[in-house]
């Protein structure tokens, strides 16, 4: 009922029956909404304090009492932008509100590949680095640690050598793919251990000549390389 000054009260307006019923607390999705991942996501959904059914759908429709139950962490492994939706269902309360979790799966770069794993080499070996996604670029490290995007970039081939003071040199090549924005990293690639080791001279031989000599001759090998 209103009422104003000068004026007779208004008729009294009778309300529709409200029932108020506790809802359902909204379900928690992780990882958190607006997140880029690179060839899948694994979706889990927590919050279910109060208990009952979680439902949830991948295709961007509201859940409802007919969608797949939820049980277990899930993996989605298909390219492109992907919704994921959930409510809890419980007797005696009111659904939960819809939550709802937007993800980016980006399609992975192919792993790079080399043509030389491992083994000794003398002096110097070429290692060439290969990768079956059109237009990406690889980066490289031979110390074995973790390529990035800030390491080398290979161009055609990668010389291994023999050391700065000619010893022996140990390397383990790592390989990485990349092709941002529309493609996610490879992953990393990795050579085993690419020994080079320093070639031993070959010996010398005196005398140097073919003779003829006459009755015998001394024939004496030596090599300047240490430790022969």
């Amino acid at each position: 009922m209103a009422i104003a000054p000068g004026m007779s009260a208004s008729p009294v307006a009778v309300s529709d029956i409200f029932e108020i019923i506790n809802r359902v607390s909204t379900p928690e999705i992780r990882p958190m909404s607006g997140t880029t991942l690179v060839a899948s996501v694994q979706v889990f959904i927590g919050g279910l304090r109060q208990g009952g059914t979680a439902h949830v759908t991948v295709d961007g429709a509201d859940p409802t009492a007919q969608s797949p139950i939820y049980t277990a962490p899930f993996t989605l492994s298909v390219a492109g932008n992907v919704v994921v939706k959930a409510v809890v269902l419980k007797e005696g309360l009111a659904d939960s509100k819809i939550a709802i979790a937007k993800f980016i799966i980006l399609e992975q770069v192919n792993t790079p590949t080399f043509d030389f794993m491992s083994g000794v080499s003398t002096t110097s070996v070429i290692v060439h680095i290969t990768c079956e996604t059109p237009g990406a670029r690889i980066r490289y490290t031979t110390d074995s640690s973790t390529p990035n995007a800030a390491s080398q970039e290979y161009a055609d081939e990668i010389t291994l050598s023999v050391g700065a003071h000619g010893e022996s040199a140990t390397y383990v090549i790592k390989a990485i793919a990349m092709d941002p924005p529309s493609m996610g990293n490879s992953l990393v690639a990795a050579t085993a251990a690419l020994v080079v080791q320093p070639q031993v001279q070959a010996p010398t031989i005196t005398p140097g000549t073919i003779g003829p000599f006459r009755d015998s001759v001394r024939v004496k090998l030596a090599s300047v390389t240490p430790g022969t």
